[in-house]
């Protein structure tokens, strides 16, 4: 797998905030469902133009900790902060199911844009959308296809392109490649990175395999039963895993990789 380019990065964001102010903070955060903590006491800060893994097994808190910081799940303790008028664009895990199969591509990709700018006309929405189809390479798809008629890879393009109409300074991805083949699954990576280049948005995606988003990201964060238990750059941690839980991370990543493992050196260290 080719490593993904990060460029040198300005004072400021593309919006114009300073790169040093969060977008979005969690403090000691605890969600609790029942006798269930799904997130024990969590603190995690994203910056402008930031990119941060969420990794770790399954049921250790990754999704809530993604659900909490878009809003979308209060915390039982703890504060949420995000910075005014911060957009943020969401990218569900399965392409498929998060599509209505009712909707148009031009209903389901333009949908975010009624309540973020509801006064936008038709032809103004329809023009969004196709700059947003135009983004994720599907500029000559007809805006009157329904979800059916497209490939799962088309769908998460689709669902990509949802999650950029709004024009996001954040974006958050709950596994976006876990129903996807490996190679359309590389695709959809690299076309994250190339967008998230262009745009200059954040990223926090959510992921249980460390291999395939290292690239992608500048930062991880290894979650254990709700907490924090390893933080450090892809090199650092797949060179030199502390917990128990990063090894095996690891380790399990690099035996289902059936073609190229890549290596440490290989992962750049973003600045």
């Amino acid at each position: 797998m080719t490593p993904f380019a990060h460029p040198s990065r300005p004072a400021l964001s593309a919006s114009g905030r300073s790169l040093r102010t969060p977008l979005a903070a969690l403090h000691h955060v605890t969600v609790r469902f029942g006798r269930t903590i799904a997130l024990n006491d969590v603190t995690l800060q994203v910056r402008p133009r930031e990119r941060i893994a969420l990794v770790g097994n399954s049921g250790c808190g990754k999704t809530t900790l993604l659900s909490v910081g878009s809003g979308y799940r209060r915390p039982t303790a703890g504060t949420v902060y995000r910075a005014p008028g911060l957009r943020m664009g969401l990218l569900l895990q399965d392409p498929v199911a998060s599509l209505n199969p009712g909707w148009t591509l031009e209903q389901l990709v333009g949908e975010p844009l009624r309540d973020l700018s509801p006064r936008l006309s038709r032809e103004a929405r329809a023009a969004a959308v196709r700059h947003a189809l135009l983004q994720v390479g599907l500029g000559s798809i007809a805006l009157d296809r329904y979800p059916a008629e497209l490939s799962v890879g088309q769908c998460q393009r689709v669902a990509l392109a949802r999650a950029l109409v709004a024009n996001p300074e954040l974006l958050l991805a709950d596994e976006p490649t876990s129903a996807l083949d490996p190679s359309v699954a590389a695709g959809v990576l690299r076309l994250i990175d190339s967008v998230l280049t262009a745009t200059g948005a954040a990223l926090l995606v959510v992921s249980h395999d460390v291999l395939a988003v290292a690239p992608l990201v500048e930062r991880m964060v290894v979650l254990h039963e709700g907490r924090i238990v390893e933080d450090g750059s892809p090199h650092e941690l797949l060179a030199r895993p502390i917990h128990p839980v990063t090894v095996r991370l690891v380790e399990t990543a690099r035996q289902l990789t059936i073609s190229h493992t890549p290596t440490p050196a290989e992962f750049p260290i973003c600045r």
